[in-house]
Formats: structure tokens, C-alpha cells, sequence
């Protein structure tokens, strides 16, 4: 009965009279999904899914029973069946659970293939690499493209720091947003804190009037990159970290939405 249902809805279907054949066929075949009775000659179903599973992970497997318990239930699940049908029950109850058995190995066979293809990938955003190095490093760029957290990116001169902020900012949730990159090495020590946060008038001699603050009057969305940061003056350093943390010298608080990247040639040191 249920093969000419399937049958009808356009499946290739194949029959075993047993657990054991069902299991000899699958050694031949990659089927889509397994629909089994529990109580069969020989095996058991259940007994049937932990082979299965060993055999054919990808397969989903539904056991179907006319003795239905909370226990067989939770056997079967235990045991990895994608799920389990009490008879009697619908014909469009058996067509339903296959349907959401083949959606979900749908699903996970374009996972797998999207894994392959990023796996094989050589450029990421404007980086070129085939090298294991490279690779760990698009996969790291993917896993913080994302977060609101700063990033401090370190790395020798001309090593292409700039270019990572760059193509994390634009694979990330900020990337419909400004991309600031700020040369903190060609900014005088005593004007990186006013280039960077704006000051009012008066604030210091030789400032007749309101400047205003460069990052945090971008959308709250943006995302600023400084370069060379580990040659800013201790001073600055200090006041830079509060800003970041507290936005206190903000006339907004949109800098706590506000991605900061630096980046570094020296070795700093940890504390």
C-alpha cells in the first residue's frame, strides 16, 4: 500500500521483506530517506537504524509501529531515526514526514556543498590565497564579520592589515555602512584625540571654535580602522580605550555601535 503511494507521487521505490535486506540494499544504493516498520522478521527496526546509521549517516530513517509507547518512541529517537509514525495514521501523514525527511537531507547535502566550495576558494573579498595560512585566515575573518566586538589585527608592514579591516568590514553586518580607515601615524600626537573626537571651542589654545567629532558623527552602523596604533602616545592611548568603553567625550552615545579595528606592525606586549 504505502509503496504504490509513493509510487503515485512520483518516487523510485524499493521494498525489503526484512531488516536485514533492507540493510543489503542500502550497501548498493544511497537512498534519500528509509521508511521502516519497527517489528520486522530477524532485527528490529530500531536495530535496523543504529546499522543504518552506521552505514548511510546521511540517510534519514522513519520507523512506523502499531504498538506505540512513550518508550518505543524514545527508542527510536535514541537510536537517530528522523522520526516516528504510530499506526494506523493518514497516507498524508507517511507523504508529510518523507517530504520533511528529503527537505532536511536537501538542506544539509547544499550545506556540504557550500563547505566544499568556500574550502576551495583562492580570494576573499580583495585577499588572494590558496595557502593553509590564507585559509585560516578567511575562516577567522568569517567568524568575526559579524560580531560588534573591536579587532586588533597584527602583523609586519606591508603585510596587507588595512586589506583584512577592508574585507571584514564589508562581509560583515556593517558592510552597507562607511568604511573609515584613519593613519594614526600621520595624525601630530597632539591632534590625534581632536581629529579623532571633535573638540569645542576654547578647549585648547588655537581652538576658536566647535569641531566635530570625525567617527561617532558617522552613521552608528560604520565601522572605523586605525593603522600603526601602537605608536600612539600613552596619553592618547588612555583616552582613546574610555572613549571606546564609555563614549564620555561624545556628545552621542552611537560610538557603542561604532566597530573599531586596529592594527599594529609591532609586537605588543600582553598584560
Amino acid at each position: 500500500m504505502l509503496a504504490a503511494l509513493f509510487e503515485e507521487q512520483g518516487y523510485a521505490v524499493h521494498q525489503a521483506d526484512s531488516a536485514r535486506a533492507a540493510i543489503e540494499y542500502a550497501k548498493e544504493i544511497d537512498f534519500d530517506a528509509v521508511l521502516s516498520d519497527i517489528r520486522m522478521p530477524g532485527k528490529t527496526g530500531i536495530e535496523m537504524v543504529g546499522e543504518m546509521r552506521s552505514l548511510r549517516p546521511r540517510t534519514p530513517v522513519i520507523l512506523m509501529t502499531a504498538f506505540g509507547s512513550i518508550d518505543s518512541a524514545i527508542g527510536a529517537m535514541r537510536a537517530g531515526a528522523f522520526d516516528y509514525i504510530t499506526k494506523p495514521f493518514e497516507p498524508d501523514t507517511a507523504l508529510i514526514t518523507v517530504e520533511r525527511a528529503l527537505e532536511q537531507r536537501a538542506l544539509e547535502q547544499e550545506n556540504q556543498r557550500l563547505r566544499r566550495a568556500v574550502d576551495q576558494t583562492t580570494s576573499f573579498g580583495d585577499l588572494i590565497g590558496a595557502s593553509p595560512a590564507m585559509r585560516d585566515i578567511f575562516a577567522l575573518i568569517r567568524k568575526v564579520a559579524h560580531g560588534r566586538s573591536s579587532v586588533l589585527i597584527t602583523g609586519d608592514s606591508g603585510t596587507g592589515k588595512e586589506v583584512v579591516a577592508r574585507t571584514l568590514h564589508y562581509h560583515g553586518a556593517r558592510a552597507d555602512q562607511p568604511f573609515i580607515p584613519v593613519n594614526c601615524s600621520a595624525i601630530p600626537e597632539g591632534l590625534l584625540e581632536s581629529e579623532l573626537f571633535g573638540h569645542v571651542k576654547g578647549a585648547f589654545t588655537g581652538a576658536p571654535s566647535h569641531r566635530s567629532v570625525a567617527c561617532s558623527k558617522k552613521p552608528a552602523a560604520a565601522r572605523s580602522s586605525s593603522t600603526k596604533s601602537a605608536t600612539w602616545a600613552p596619553g592618547s592611548r588612555a583616552s582613546c580605550c574610555a572613549y571606546f568603553r564609555t563614549a564620555r567625550f561624545a556628545r552621542s552615545a552611537a560610538i557603542s555601535r561604532l566597530g573599531w579595528m586596529s592594527g599594529s606592525s609591532r609586537r605588543l606586549t600582553r598584560i
